[in-house]
């Protein structure tokens, strides 16, 4: 009797296949080995977490986004990418030891067949460097507008003048039981929209206002001069609103504290307090859209 030598490299590929996905359920498992903790209860924290930090799409989209107004190659091939982090961003490459452009994945584990690609999370150092650049760019005393951090645009997607504002927040956070303060600092996106009652705010990282942010297309034209009135119209809305940016920081204050102190009744952990280090937080960035096609 003789053997199909094609058999037999099928099979040995079988067991490679297998070999590598016992591995990827092994690694899967040792993520949650600490039977103290339930997936179930803390997916809500995991859920919030990545609405304002971003998923891994959100992390595709940034470099999607990125590439052409920083300068470097993000080529798509059918399950992964292709970063060449050129000149702007050469240096961090070779920091991270990169001798030619890497395949890269954005979820985790990585395809079958892209186990050596790298998986660019939201703090995968060439993701933070990347970051660094845009927010750099942007605080130029004369920003390129690829990087303008205030804008106004007509749109389908409102249907009354909406305002978006990033606001950097920040906290001092202390630890009960030490006495410590320590600093922590969060961007929220929120907005409004005026009525006769006022400015009606939008829901801070609601999911709405940050869908709202990935779906806007400018229609139409709007001139410079406008764009400034606009611009300048939604500052002086919030210059008015000071109240209001105090109440935000608070709120959040308090939403961060309860996160906490939920996450600590499962992983233990000493009590803290959080509480604005600033009454009202400054402004980020800031995007009137409004309702029409302009012109």
């Amino acid at each position: 009797m003789t053997l199909d030598l094609g058999e037999i490299d099928t099979v040995q590929k079988l067991h490679v296949e297998w070999d590598i996905n016992a591995q990827r359920e092994k690694t899967s498992r040792s993520r949650f080995a600490q039977h103290a903790i339930n997936p179930t209860e803390v997916a809500r924290e995991i859920e919030a977490t990545d609405e304002v930090l971003g998923d891994p799409a959100a992390v595709r989209n940034f470099l999607t986004e990125s590439a052409p107004r920083v300068g470097f190659a993000l080529t798509s091939r059918n399950s992964h990418f292709v970063l060449d982090p050129s000149k702007p961003l050469s240096e961090v490459a070779t920091r991270l030891g990169w001798k030619k452009p890497p395949d890269v994945v954005f979820d985790s584990p990585s395809p079958l067949g892209l186990e050596n690609a790298v998986v660019l999370i939201r703090n995968h150092p060439f993701v933070v460097a990347l970051s660094e650049k845009v927010v750099g760019e942007a605080f130029k005393p004369q920003p390129d507008q690829k990087f303008a951090r205030c804008g106004a645009a007509f749109t389908d997607a409102v249907k009354v003048r909406t305002v978006i504002a990033l606001l950097p927040v920040r906290y001092r956070v202390t630890t009960r039981r030490h006495k410590i303060d320590q600093f922590a600092e969060e961007v929220v996106t929120t907005g409004f929209s005026r009525s006769d009652k006022g400015l009606d705010w939008l829901p801070t990282n609601d999911k709405a206002t940050l869908a709202l942010l990935e779906a806007v297309v400018p229609k139409g034209q709007i001139t410079q001069p406008e764009r400034i009135q606009q611009v300048s119209w939604a500052l002086q809305m919030l210059e008015s609103a000071k109240s209001d940016l105090e109440r935000i920081a608070h709120d959040r204050a308090k939403e961060a504290e309860s996160a906490y102190a939920r996450l600590r009744e499962l992983t233990g952990g000493s009590q803290i307090t959080v509480t604005p280090a600033l009454n009202s937080p400054d402004i980020l960035g800031i995007y009137v859209l409004l309702p029409g096609g302009g012109r």
